[in-house]
């Protein structure tokens, strides 16, 4: 098949698990997406986001629209679906963040849900979650928004707090509600 005939864009992924000595792949799992995306377009694609693992789990994101929680097995212990915002909102495909591990939760970046009062209002922006790893229920979601293009990271404040640094909606600094929350959350432990 000549490279012209191949497929130009696409939703779905798969997530490998690989022997890290070998390199053999021990098992691989699918994860569905929303949103159509190109492949390899030059800034990301569905499969842009990292893998993580927390020693018990293993976690897929696809940013065409979905995160997965997995046994060091491969077995599935949750699934949760999200629409990005796409081209057909206006926007090009370009979803340039990680998944943070937080201990008991997962941070992600998704749009509000559609029953969320301030959907309507904020159209194109993102919001940090926060899944919970057993069950991927939503633990929290941040106040304000920010863009697909933000990368939020884990760090700490000066005074030593572990706190999320991230781009607001119309500004770059360090956010306290998400980082109160952050810090209520991760101090649990």
């Amino acid at each position: 098949m000549c490279s012209s005939d191949l497929p130009k864009v696409g939703r779905d992924i798969v997530g490998y698990c690989l022997d890290a000595r070998t390199g053999t792949v021990l098992w691989t799992v699918p994860l569905p997406g929303r949103i159509d995306c190109p492949y390899l377009y030059a800034y990301s694609d569905a499969s842009s986001p990292t893998p993580i693992c927390d020693g018990e789990r293993v976690f897929f994101v696809n940013a065409s629209g979905a995160i997965g929680a997995y046994t060091l097995d491969g077995e599935r212990l949750w699934l949760r679906q999200w629409t990005p915002w796409g081209e057909a909102d206006g926007f090009p495909f370009n979803k340039q963040f990680e998944p943070i591990d937080l201990g008991d939760a997962v941070l992600n970046l998704e749009p509000l849900d559609a029953d969320d009062p301030r959907a309507a209002t904020h159209r194109g922006w993102n919001f940090l979650r926060a899944l919970d790893k057993r069950d991927g229920h939503t633990r929290w979601i941040a106040a304000d928004g920010t863009t697909t293009y933000d990368t939020p990271v884990l760090g700490r404040t000066a005074e030593g707090t572990r706190a999320v640094l991230r781009s607001e909606e119309h500004t770059s600094e360090l956010q306290s509600p998400c980082n109160l929350v952050c810090r209520l959350l991760l101090e649990k432990k």
